[in-house]
């Protein structure tokens, strides 16, 4: 097995044209040589995560992952590479298959709860953004009849998650004071 001494001396730029030049060379006909690829894949990613390079550390990992899916290590990484390149649903997805190949792994134990409220939070900010800029845009509409979205009442029925839509008229007599037309 190669075993990179520019990774260790921290050289990490080396160290990817070392694991590239092995991955050059390296025979992919047995079990044995898919699992040192896949190893030679792995190692070279950590190299690309010295460097911050996180979208290749990610391509990397999912590379050694072709050849032996059930690599913790390669796994781990490319998880940390998503999150670093704020695919968070990706890195979710890894940590929690981490947490199946390996219940008591603390990385992943520690990363699925925090993913998922990071998750449902962005969700919830896609959420509003979306919400604003849908009333704004029937606003723009809407105003062409005098009328605006606050016209309309959304209630979400519980049981289905789906939208009533409600038209509330305005029945207000105007303006505090004002008077009706005269006679």
């Amino acid at each position: 097995m190669f075993i990179c001494r520019h990774f260790a001396a921290r050289e990490f730029s080396e160290a990817v044209e070392a694991y590239s030049s092995a991955l050059d060379v390296a025979p992919i006909d047995t079990p044995q040589d898919h699992k040192d690829a896949s190893v030679y894949y792995a190692n070279r990613a950590a190299a690309f995560m010295g460097l911050a390079a996180w979208g290749d550390a990610a391509r990397d990992c999912s590379d050694a992952l072709e050849l032996q899916p059930e690599y913790i290590k390669a796994r781990l990484r490319r998880a940390h590479a998503y999150e670093k390149l704020e695919k968070l649903d990706e890195a979710l997805a890894d940590y929690k298959r981490l947490m199946e190949l390996q219940p008591g792994l603390p990385e992943a134990a520690r990363a699925v709860p925090r993913l998922e409220r990071a998750v449902q939070q962005r969700d919830e900010q896609l959420k509003a953004e979306m919400m604003g800029k849908l009333k704004d845009l029937g606003n723009s509409i809407l105003g062409n009849f005098g009328l605006s979205t606050d016209n309309f009442k959304f209630n979400q029925d519980p049981a289905t998650g789906g939208y009533n839509i409600n038209f509330v008229q305005n029945t207000g007599a105007g303006p505090a004071g004002a008077k009706g037309p005269e006679k």
